[in-house]
């Protein structure tokens, strides 16, 4: 039987706004402003404890060792990083800001799962991704592999795997572009790609690439050995990217029996979305919700500012046997917004809409990079016996949530601005703050040093 387990993101103390994420509108209407790291992480963990609370198992990636002297050293900045810094700032702020990045946050980026039940080898699958599509990101790869690799070394049923090649035509953004539709923990589920075009020319009008080849996704239905009868490929809209949607999950979610998407989310996909509920019923047994929400419910604009796609599903245990079982973690912004509110509270009011329950939230550290809930997390869904024989310091109880909390509150700044990556103290800082955590909890980072 599985049981679906959240890993969120930690933000990290050198979390700033550099307006790095392109086709991101909220990164982009942000770069430059004040960030309060402090503030961010704080609200991460509570959304997180708010879930253990609710009786959902929740673990905790540590943030990545940032800022990265190796990025600025192989750029041919000097090997002193007081002086690369400087330098940086001048000639390269960009990649500066890169270096510093708590882009690592947004967990549902770092890989993309397939449980045991849906591999035809029997096994559990995780590819890192390789987040080829902006430079900030796609220094992650190495940090969440070891990270994975040491959280799930003990388990031979899960096999981590390293990212693709990064490179353009194999670019892959993670679990962000993945939907995992299922019917019940016992039956396989049905596994939903995303990706852009099968060319990645830009045609006509169109301002921004798709961050998710088809290519990469495929591999990766390849490495994790599908089935080909319950795996189905579906398009990115190119209109949705050129409004911010860079990733399927600012568009689009599922959650066992429920599939949510914009009418703007796929290209010429009805046949394909009818051969989705087709192999539900065979596969899984029962009803797929499926959910197209029109432009005239919610105007993709809209949609994009308040991120109700990328709202949080997870399934209340007491009410697993229950119609009415989903909990719906959004955005305040969702319950700012008049047409968003009135869809949620419309899926709660219908007594066959599994959705039970709404909880807003505020992470508007995040938010104002481009990430909500469902952004923070990488859902794994893992047999007990998986579960009990991973690192137990990555899942989230209270003495580790009381210990995160005092070391947030006592390491991590007030606030951040550009001026203030060029401060050396606060590289140093921000080392001594994010090793700290990998001692208490045994995570053992590669030889890498900062001087």
């Amino acid at each position: 039987m599985l049981t679906e387990i959240n890993l969120d993101g930690l933000v990290g103390p050198t979390h700033c706004f550099g307006g790095l994420g392109v086709g991101n509108v909220a990164s982009h209407a942000n770069a430059g402003n004040k960030s309060f790291p402090k503030l961010g992480a704080l609200q991460g963990l509570k959304k997180m404890w708010r879930l253990v609370e609710r009786g959902i198992p929740q673990g905790v990636l540590p943030p990545c060792l940032r800022p990265n002297p190796m990025l600025l050293a192989s750029h041919g900045f000097s090997n002193d990083w007081n002086r690369a810094i400087q330098d940086a700032a001048i000639e390269e702020p960009s990649l500066l800001s890169a270096s510093y990045s708590s882009a690592f946050m947004w967990a549902a980026n770092c890989a993309t799962f397939s449980p045991t039940l849906d591999s035809l080898d029997s096994h559990s699958h995780l590819t890192v991704a390789n987040l080829a599509s902006n430079l900030h990101r796609s220094q992650e790869g190495v940090d969440r592999l070891w990270m994975l690799r040491q959280a799930f070394q003990e388990v031979p049923s899960i096999q981590v795997h390293a990212p693709l090649l990064s490179c353009t035509p194999m670019r892959d953004e993670g679990a962000a572009n993945h939907v995992r539709l299922s019917g019940h923990p016992q039956r396989p589920g049905i596994q939903i790609f995303v990706h852009g075009p099968i060319t990645d020319q830009l045609v006509g009008n169109c301002l921004f690439a798709a961050r998710q080849s088809g290519l990469a996704s495929r591999a990766i239905a390849r490495l994790h050995r599908l089935d080909p009868q319950n795996t189905f490929f579906l398009q990115q809209n190119p209109v949705a990217i050129d409004a911010g949607v860079f990733h399927n999950d600012v568009i689009a979610t599922g959650h066992e029996d429920v599939l949510i998407y914009h009418q703007h989310a796929f290209l010429e996909s009805e046949t394909i979305l009818q051969a989705i509920e087709d192999r539900f019923q065979a596969c899984c047994g029962g009803r797929l919700h499926q959910m197209e929400i029109s432009d005239s419910q919610l105007p993709l604009k809209e949609a994009v500012a308040c991120y109700l796609f990328n709202s949080q599903f997870v399934t209340l245990p007491e009410c697993r046997d229950s119609s009415k079982r989903m909990l719906l973690l959004a955005p305040v912004q969702c319950q700012k917004n008049d047409k968003a509110y009135s869809l949620i509270q419309a899926w709660i009011a219908d007594p066959s809409n599994p959705i039970a329950e709404v909880e807003f939230v505020e992470l508007d550290q995040s938010m104002a990079n481009g990430g909500g809930p469902a952004c923070l997390r990488l859902r794994l869904q893992l047999t007990e016996s998986q579960r009990a024989s991973a690192k137990p310091s990555l899942w989230l109880d209270r003495p580790l949530r009381d210990w995160l909390e005092e070391w947030i509150t006592r390491h991590y700044p007030e606030e951040l601005c550009f001026s203030d990556l060029t401060n050396p103290d606060l590289a140093k800082d921000a080392w001594r703050t994010v090793l700290e955590f990998y001692k208490k909890w045994g995570w053992h980072p590669p030889e890498d040093t900062f001087d």
